[in-house]
């Protein structure tokens, strides 16, 4: 052991420990930050990435400079970004258009509409290696009846992922576990992936009616997050698959 290395010990086996210290929301803090308001609603942040925090204006934009003291040389090439917050997908085409963002997120769809109005659109595709982007559920470890294992295998397995992939995102999407890795080539195969979070209506109703969640039993209530077109797609589709194991 040495002033490098951090020892986490369990009090059991858990599965998603790896998944939840990685994701980008759980973030380690210096208590000194918040030792000043005693929480961090009005700052101060800090950080070790590319970029020093500005100013952010809620539903607006965030603005950041480069920070000289990042440990990758030569990086972030610019020495300010801006992140403009444009929620209708219309209004942030027509500033893209018009030459008020430099680049905006889409997916074929949305790129075939750009096109009509900048010939020459540039596309690049990014694929990510972690949880920052896509569509995910998430359900209570804790409540009764999605405490038991088997009832959250059932909800994952009425999920026909390559159908929300080709109708709802525009074959712009990929299966992904959501564990952020150095690259690509250290993603687990689409193969083994496609194995672990296969599309099993028939098995799904099994383990249901095994963990005693029968026909009109469950009425869960969902929230369907950020209440963009493709969220409210991607809910739809899942409401109907619910449905057809006998959960409304």
């Amino acid at each position: 052991m040495d002033d490098y290395t951090l020892r986490f010990t369990l009090k059991q086996p858990n599965a998603d420990f790896l998944w939840s210290v990685q994701d980008q929301r759980s973030q380690v803090i210096p208590h000194e930050s918040v030792e000043v308001n005693g929480d961090l609603e009005q700052g101060p942040i800090i950080g070790a990435g590319p970029w020093i925090f500005e100013e952010w204006v809620p539903d607006q934009i965030t603005r950041m400079r480069r920070n000289p003291e990042y440990f990758m040389q030569g990086l972030p090439y610019t020495d300010e970004f801006q992140r403009i917050i444009i929620p209708d997908v219309q209004t942030a085409q027509a500033a893209f258009r018009t030459g008020q963002v430099l680049n905006v997120a889409g997916n074929d769809q949305i790129n075939r509409l750009l096109k009509q109005g900048v010939p020459d659109l540039q596309e690049v595709d990014a694929k990510l290696t972690g949880g920052a982007g896509g569509e995910r559920l998430w359900y209570s470890p804790v409540k009764s009846p999605t405490n038991d294992l088997r009832v959250r295998q059932a909800l994952g397995m009425i999920i026909d992922r390559d159908s929300l992939i080709q109708d709802v995102l525009f074959n712009n999407a990929w299966i992904n576990a959501g564990v952020y890795v150095d690259s690509e080539d250290a993603v687990l195969p689409d193969a083994e992936l496609r194995q672990h979070l296969k599309y099993d209506i028939q098995t799904a109703k099994q383990l249901l009616q095994a963990a005693g969640v029968t026909e009109g039993s469950w009425k869960p209530t969902m929230d369907g997050g950020i209440p963009s077109q493709t969220n409210r797609d991607t809910v739809d589709v899942y409401i109907a698959k619910l449905r057809e194991v006998g959960i409304e």
